[in-house]
């Protein structure tokens, strides 16, 4: 377990300097107002969010612009050491810590919110971190996996090679379905879990790693959802 883990952080601290380039896909301002829209569903006071998985800050940044309490949590430390660096110059009050996130150093029911982004399919045990989330959940507090989900147009989505077959084929909620990701976050104690779609337009313009990946032709990207559940 510990050497799949290490090989994973080793992959994103390697990425790092690529990442952000090659995901320069997306339309931040709609992004940002999908966040808001989910987040502030209750209409409750301010929120304290927990970005897991958070990288260089892709949705930590985002909360933090709409003036939510943000920590940012990640193991690949070359990452965050980009994420600071961002932050800092945009003056965006994002708390970031190194930390697997199986393993949280926070108290129980710390976070009104917990977010990711394409994290889920890179857990070793979704079973034990989705568990994890929930201790960290304040009551009635809700958990958002953003993701892309794999349909008719684009079934092989996700069957190409990232960390190596043997680790690739261990990780559970690798190219999941929505009944797959709902019942995993039902499993570890979530309520009124479901997958929904979010709008095409998130997505801006194909990335230039699948299209090259892809030798020279777009790879179509499956669209994201987001599965949500309540503690």
């Amino acid at each position: 377990m510990n050497e799949a883990i290490d090989r994973i952080i080793k992959y994103w601290d390697d990425y790092a300097p690529e990442f952000d380039a090659a995901h320069a896909t997306e339309d931040i301002d709609l992004w940002r107002q999908t966040l808001k829209s989910l987040i502030n569903e209750d209409a409750g006071g301010p929120k304290k969010v927990l970005d897991l998985g958070t990288g260089t800050g892709f949705l930590a940044k985002m909360t933090a612009a709409l003036g939510y309490i943000t920590v940012g949590v990640d193991l690949a430390r070359e990452m965050i050491k980009l994420g600071v660096k961002d932050t800092d110059e945009k003056g965006l009050p994002v708390i970031f810590v190194e930390a697997p996130v199986d393993n949280l150093p926070f108290p129980d029911d710390s976070f009104d919110v917990i977010v990711n982004c394409r994290l889920v399919w890179t857990l070793v045990d979704p079973q034990a971190a989705f568990t994890e989330w929930r201790r960290v959940l304040k009551p009635k507090g809700r958990v958002l996996n953003f993701i892309r989900l794999r349909d008719q147009e684009n079934p092989d989505f996700d069957r190409k090679e990232i960390y190596g077959r043997e680790l690739d084929n261990i990780l559970p909620l690798r190219g999941a379905d929505k009944t797959d990701h709902t019942a995993a976050l039902e499993k570890a104690g979530f309520t009124c879990c479901e997958a929904v779609l979010l709008p095409k337009e998130l997505t801006v313009r194909t990335s230039p790693v699948s299209q090259d990946k892809n030798n020279g032709h777009p790879h179509l990207m499956p669209p994201w959802h987001v599965i949500r559940g309540f503690k």
